[in-house]
């Protein structure tokens, strides 16, 4: 599946069934194995403006882990490069453009009562975030939620993202999104039906 530019033009496109499913399945069990994958609860995934000017952000967390995808110094990181390497070619195949590097790979889990901040990204290009889940129900929610408003529009504001989103994607099984990093969006926590972790995978990247 494949979305269409947004109307300014820039870059939002949903991935759909294009990572091997041997890839999408080592990176589930990872998520799963508690030997060789640790949570972390640190701050609040919010964008460079939000957490500067508009957010105070020591009492906001979310679950998350940083990935090494340069120097793959464990498996893990090994297992989320292969990732990567799948999704940047698939990105590259759709798109035309070349991701030339990764600023910050991490995964982000959600409980219930975890919504995020609307924010946008910061100072890279694109952000390729990926689900992991292998089911995902309506029903659980955990949408991510895109706005019309750039960062550049409302004078490094995240406050100014005002009006009501314009796209909202749920998690799905094999599932990424690229979209501009200078787009306002955020992650919401799952339904109280849902009982674990609604997890993301980001990668703040680098284009040409």
């Amino acid at each position: 599946m494949s979305c269409q530019p947004r109307a300014d033009g820039r870059l939002f496109e949903i991935f759909d069934g294009c990572v091997n499913d041997d890839i999408v399945r080592e990176v589930y069990e990872l998520l799963k194995d508690r030997y060789n994958f640790t949570w972390y609860l640190s701050e609040l995934s919010v964008g460079e403006a939000s957490e500067q000017e508009i957010f105070d952000p020591h009492n906001l967390h979310f679950w998350n882990h940083t990935f090494d995808i340069e120097n793959v110094p464990t498996p893990c990181d090994c297992t989320i490069k292969r990732l990567y390497d799948a999704m940047c070619e698939e990105f590259h195949k759709r798109t035309g453009k070349k991701v030339t590097s990764c600023a910050r790979a991490y995964a982000n889990g959600q409980h219930t009562g975890m919504n995020g901040l609307v924010h946008y990204d910061g100072r890279t290009d694109v952000t390729l975030l990926y689900y992991p889940m292998m089911e995902w129900h309506p029903n659980w929610h955990g949408e991510t939620l895109f706005y019309n408003e750039s960062f550049e529009s409302k004078e490094k504001s995240a406050a100014g993202a005002t009006d009501s989103p314009c796209a909202s994607v749920l998690p799905r099984k094999n599932r990424f999104i690229a979209f501009d990093a200078k787009i306002f969006h955020v992650g919401m926590a799952p339904a109280p039906l849902y009982k674990g972790l609604r997890v993301s995978i980001a990668f703040k990247v680098y284009v040409e």
